[in-house]
């Protein structure tokens, strides 16, 4: 769970300063990402393909962190809330369930499934 929590921190790092390496150094050569949209395999078509969601100009964006959950044999899962309000006016634009699946195999994850729906 120590590299679930590691990960976290890297991510919300590459986030503020765009370092993205600090996030890839957790992955395994051979990592499977997975969304509902599609599966990127291996290291490197990651690194080339995955979309960095960045800031965006008509919208604020909060989540509410859930607590990891180890279910053992390196497998850890978390539910976040992400809330995405209107700039303009704080109103709620929608609000997503978004759960986090990682399998973590000596000290690399390898692999990620991330799952957003609408509440």
């Amino acid at each position: 769970m120590e590299v679930a929590k590691r990960f976290d921190a890297a991510v919300d790092a590459a986030f503020q300063t765009g370092d993205r390496e600090s996030v890839y150094v957790f992955f395994a050569d051979d990592i499977e990402y997975t969304t509902p949209h599609r599966t990127l395999s291996g290291l490197r078509e990651v690194r080339e393909k995955l979309k960095w969601g960045g800031e965006k100009d008509n919208l604020d964006v909060e989540f509410e962190d859930g607590e990891w959950q180890d279910l053992g044999d390196g497998h850890v899962v978390r539910e976040s809330r992400m809330v995405q309000r209107w700039k303009e006016t704080g109103e709620v634009a929608a609000t997503m369930r978004v759960t986090l699946d990682l399998r973590i195999r000596d000290g690399k994850i390898t692999r990620l499934e991330r799952v957003a729906q609408p509440e």
